[in-house]
């Protein structure tokens, strides 16, 4: 799943230069943080110069346009001009300009926090052929955000998801087995679908099934206790989320390789090091 538009303004903003070129991101959003590099604010020259480009249907511009007009830095803020140019980028087929306006919504990002507004421009996404859409949109049907409950529906779009091995439509078919929520309790299909989260090299569900695996971990004696226990299992898990970023992986680990010997530990890293991720 992206990380939310403020996370990555503000961190583009204010790391090095190098860092920006590793982050793959909508051209738009680039337009706009080249811009506040520069002049800290969004100018008239600036859209002066991006408004062209954007009438003549280039995707970047149309975003930028959309952002710069809820970016609250230079021009008056214009949430309605912002939306008009938010409906051009969904009309042109825009599916991540289109999502990402969505999740603004959902979380309060530039935008207001409003669920019906969230919810039809992710729901919009999810047409366009968003995977991270439809998970959205089963969850705010599984819990009433912007639109009425619709259990049936959510349950049949995370399934979609999971089939597909969307890794949060997998988080999410676990969890509803292991707590028995919605679905029937089963901790072992919750097993299974975090499992099959954890191979596509999801970092998340890789951390999930380390502790899953961690024999009694200190501080919660009887966590996942009716699932299997492996230390050099969760030794490999953690050991490959811990090299994906999650900082919780490492602290978990510590756990592991306190009880394991030299040996053990040396065939779980041998196990990481030839971990391949399955195709989602």
């Amino acid at each position: 799943m992206k990380r939310t538009i403020l996370t990555l303004l503000f961190g583009l903003l204010f790391a090095p230069l190098a860092d920006a070129a590793d982050i793959k991101d909508h051209q738009g959003l680039q337009l706009i943080v080249a811009q506040l590099k520069v002049h800290q604010r969004i100018t008239p020259e600036f859209i002066g110069a991006i408004r062209p480009q954007a009438e003549r249907g280039d995707k970047g511009a149309i975003f930028a346009m959309a952002l710069a007009y809820v970016f609250d830095r230079g021009i008056p803020r214009d949430e309605a001009e912002s939306v008009r140019w938010v409906e051009r980028a969904w009309r042109a087929g825009d599916i991540d300009a289109t999502y990402t306006v969505g999740m603004m919504y959902k979380n309060g990002e530039l935008y207001p926090k409003d669920a019906e507004k969230s919810y039809l421009w992710i729901s919009r996404a999810m047409e366009m052929g968003s995977a991270d859409a439809r998970y959205f949109v089963a969850f705010a049907k599984e819990k009433g955000l912007g639109i009425a409950v619709d259990t049936p529906s959510a349950l049949r779009l995370y399934q979609e998801g999971a089939t597909k091995g969307h890794p949060l439509s997998l988080m999410r078919m676990g969890y509803l087995h292991r707590e028995g929520r919605l679905l029937a309790k089963d901790s072992q299909k919750a097993f299974q679908y975090w499992t099959r989260g954890a191979e596509t090299g999801d970092a998340y569900l890789q951390t999930t099934l380390g502790f899953c695996y961690l024999l009694q971990p200190e501080f919660f004696p009887t966590a996942y206790s009716e699932m299997p226990k492996d230390d050099v299992e969760a030794y490999k898990w953690l050991t490959l989320a811990a090299a994906a970023g999650n900082s919780q992986a490492l602290k978990l680990r510590e756990m592991a390789e306190r009880r394991m010997s030299s040996a053990e530990i040396a065939r779980a890293k041998e196990m990481a090091a030839s971990f391949k991720p399955s195709s989602k």
